[in-house]
């Protein structure tokens, strides 16, 4: 399964040629950090919630990290630090 999903990732690399290049590895990167936040909103886990902000590159203390973490306790409630 592995070897079909790597050489999926090489077609994609290689079609886009002459077009804005396809980093198949950020892609996973991305989508990875995008199901750690959904499932740590719909566990309401706010360590893990926080754990995926600073995988995406968000540093504590930023303007953007309070805003993310002031949502996620307005829509799950306050969870454990």
């Amino acid at each position: 399964m592995a070897e079909n999903d790597d050489l999926k990732n090489v077609m994609k690399e290689e079609t886009a040629r002459g077009r804005r290049p396809v980093d198949t590895a950020e892609k996973n990167r991305i989508e990875r950090i995008q199901r750690a936040i959904v499932k740590a909103w719909r566990e309401k886990d706010q360590r893990a919630f926080l754990t995926a902000l600073r995988e995406a590159g968000m540093k504590d203390g930023t303007p953007e990290f309070a805003r993310a973490l002031a949502a996620f306790r307005a829509t799950c409630g306050r969870a454990s630090p």
